[in-house]
């Protein structure tokens, strides 16, 4: 691939008329798929004298009733787990999400019956891997924020029960110290990420993004990111189908219809190495080439 931009590509110059309303949601089982992705198409791979630089593309935030992202640390007490050096940068568009990571030092989850054994799954998984006990809190907690419209008595319910909590990764802890840990607030379509200390990335996670793009900007999302890998890196993006009228239609599904086929990955010098259908959401992972 050249380094001129594929001639499909739109041009950035008017993407703000293109731009949708974004969505923040998450949950505790957030992560899973994307630590089971560097289990076995990454880790394997790497040479771990050097850090394995992690590109994690709108972490979310909304988990139901309270604020708390999950995926950055998931990752994060994998590699930890398993003696790996990394370096991270975060991208998020929303400036609330990148202030709560900066700021955060403890995860929060609620005990809800409506939470799925998916979520309640994650959560225990992170526990696990970052070898740590829940605690349980009966109080108000910086790190515990409910959402703005929960009743203040289903807030003290919820208190009354006590909401599990357990700390982020210690090597988290010291990547936003020390510089290791990059956060930006930006839209992944035009963000500066190929200009950040931590690129050019070994992996990138953009799960939950490119559904909320128009197209013209999962256009240009694609090709930003593919412009910050490494040769070898991949790239793990998927298409949530959401019914929601403000969202983009799918731009990859099991039919092989929408814009982005192999042919257009390959344009941006991105080979397909695995298609993967879980639930209703579709998978890709692409690889860097040389």
């Amino acid at each position: 691939m050249s380094d001129r931009p594929p001639r499909w590509l739109p041009d950035k110059s008017w993407y703000q008329d293109a731009r949708r309303a974004p969505s923040f949601e998450t949950n505790a089982k957030r992560g899973m798929r994307t630590i089971g992705v560097l289990q076995e198409y990454v880790l394997p791979f790497h040479d771990r004298s050097q850090p394995l630089r992690i590109l994690e593309v709108g972490p979310g935030l909304d988990a139901t009733w309270i604020r708390c992202p999950y995926e950055p640390y998931a990752i994060a007490a994998l590699l930890e787990r398993n003696g790996v050096p990394y370096e991270m940068a975060i991208v998020d568009k929303d400036a609330e999400v990148i202030a709560d990571i900066q700021n955060r030092r403890q995860l929060c989850f609620l005990q809800r019956r409506a939470y799925s054994n998916g979520e309640k799954e994650g959560w225990n998984r992170y526990l696990s891997l970052t070898n740590q006990n829940t605690s349980l809190v009966h109080e108000h907690f910086p790190n515990i924020i409910f959402q703005y419209w929960v009743n203040p008595s289903e807030i003290e319910d919820q208190l009354d029960r006590g909401v599990k909590v357990a700390n982020i990764p210690l090597s988290f802890q010291n990547g936003l110290r020390d510089g290791g840990i990059v956060l930006l607030n930006g839209d992944i379509a035009i963000a500066p990420i190929a200009d950040l200390p931590v690129a050019p990335y070994d992996f990138i996670n953009a799960l939950f993004v490119f559904s909320y793009l128009s197209v013209e900007g999962q256009q240009l999302a694609l090709y930003n990111l593919a412009q910050s890998m490494r040769v070898g890196a991949n790239l793990f993006i998927d298409n949530f189908k959401i019914t929601f009228p403000r969202m983009t239609s799918m731009c990859i599904n099991k039919w092989g219809s929408g814009w982005a086929t192999e042919k257009k990955f390959n344009d941006l010098g991105l080979n397909l190495v695995k298609r993967d259908v879980v639930s209703e959401v579709y998978e890709v992972l692409l690889l860097k080439k040389g």
